[in-house]
C-alpha cells in the first residue's frame, strides 16, 4: 500500500473500505459541517459509504489513489486529504479538500498533511497548480493553507450555496 510520510508521527495512506466507521465517527461533527461544502450533519454510515463510493470513482477515473487518510503511526485515521475531482483527467490543475477530526485540530496536522499531499501531486502526478477553496469564515483552514505554502488569490463572492445562504469563499493556490 502506498504511503506518504508527513512526519515521524503521521503519514498518509489510501482511504479504504475499512475506514468507513472511522469516517462516520469523525464526520459526525457540526463544526466540520459548518466549514465544509459536502459533509452533511448529522453524518451517517450511508454518508460514509457514499464517500467511499466517491473514493472508488476517483481511483478509477485517475488510475491511482487520490484520497488519503491522515493516520498516526499506529494507523488510526485522523482525517482525510484528497482531490475534489473538479477537473478532467490529464489536467495540470486540481482542487483539493481536507478535514481533520475534532480531537486532532489546531496541532498543525492539517498544514503538514496538505503540504505532503500537494508535494505528492506535483512530484508524482505532474500537476502544476493545486487549488483550495474555503469558506471566508473558516479562518483555521486558511491558516493551514498558508502554512502549507499556498498563496491567497482572491475572494470568490457568493460562490457556494449552503442551506439557504450564498457564501463567500477564498481561493488559495500552490504553484509548482
Amino acid at each position: 500500500m502506498k504511503t506518504i510520510a508527513i512526519s515521524n508521527e503521521y503519514y498518509l495512506s489510501p482511504v479504504t473500505d475499512s475506514d468507513k466507521d472511522r469516517i462516520a465517527l469523525c464526520c459526525n461533527d457540526e463544526e466540520l459541517f459548518r466549514n465544509t461544502l459536502r459533509v452533511p450533519y448529522p453524518y451517517t454510515e450511508n454518508d460514509a459509504q457514499n464517500f467511499l463510493n466517491f473514493v472508488t470513482e476517483c481511483r478509477i477515473k485517475y488510475g491511482t489513489d487520490m484520497q488519503f487518510a491522515v493516520r498516526d503511526k499506529s494507523g488510526i485515521m485522523l482525517g482525510v486529504v484528497g482531490v475534489v475531482s473538479k477537473y478532467s483527467k490529464g489536467s495540470h490543475v486540481e482542487e483539493i479538500g481536507y478535514w481533520i477530526g475534532r480531537d486532532f485540530r489546531n496541532q498543525g496536522l492539517a498544514s503538514k498533511a496538505i503540504r505532503a499531499f500537494t508535494d505528492y501531486l506535483i512530484s508524482h502526478l505532474n500537476y502544476i497548480r493545486i487549488e483550495a477553496i474555503v469558506f471566508q469564515h473558516n479562518e483555521a483552514s486558511q491558516r493551514a493553507l498558508l502554512k502549507a505554502g499556498f498563496q491567497y488569490e482572491g475572494l470568490l463572492r457568493k460562490l457556494h450555496v449552503k442551506g439557504d445562504r450564498a457564501l463567500d469563499c477564498k481561493l488559495f493556490s500552490f504553484i509548482k
